[in-house]
C-alpha cells in the first residue's frame, strides 16, 4: 500500500466517523428548562412550603414567627439565585409575604 492509499482509507474513516457522529447527536435529549419555568418552579416550591409552613402552627403568634423566619430564608436564597433579578426576587417575597 502506497501514501495515497492509505491516505484515503483515512480520510474515508474520518467521514464514516463524522456522519455517525451527526446522525446519533440529534438523538440525544437533554432536560433543560427554560430561565422562566426555573423560577416559576422555584416560586412555586416556596409556595407549597410556606403553605404548609402555616398549617402546621394554629397559634397565630408563632405563624408570624415562622413567617418572618421563613421570609427571611426565602430572601436569602433568592438575593443568590441566578434566576431571580432583585426585582424578580421583591416580587416573589412579596407575593409570600400576602400569603
Amino acid at each position: 500500500m502506497d501514501a495515497v492509499t492509505l491516505s484515503l482509507i483515512g480520510i474515508a474513516i474520518l467521514i464514516v466517523v463524522i456522519i455517525v457522529t451527526m446522525l446519533w447527536r440529534p438523538s440525544i435529549k437533554t432536560n433543560t428548562q427554560s430561565a422562566i419555568d426555573k423560577r416559576e418552579q422555584i416560586i412555586n416550591d416556596y409556595e407549597s412550603r410556606l403553605k404548609k409552613l402555616l398549617k402546621e402552627n394554629s397559634d397565630e403568634m408563632l405563624r408570624k414567627k415562622e413567617k418572618i423566619k421563613f421570609l427571611n430564608m426565602a430572601n436569602q436564597e433568592l438575593s443568590q439565585n441566578i434566576f431571580f433579578t432583585k426585582e424578580e426576587a421583591k416580587e416573589a417575597l412579596q407575593k409570600l409575604a400576602n400569603m
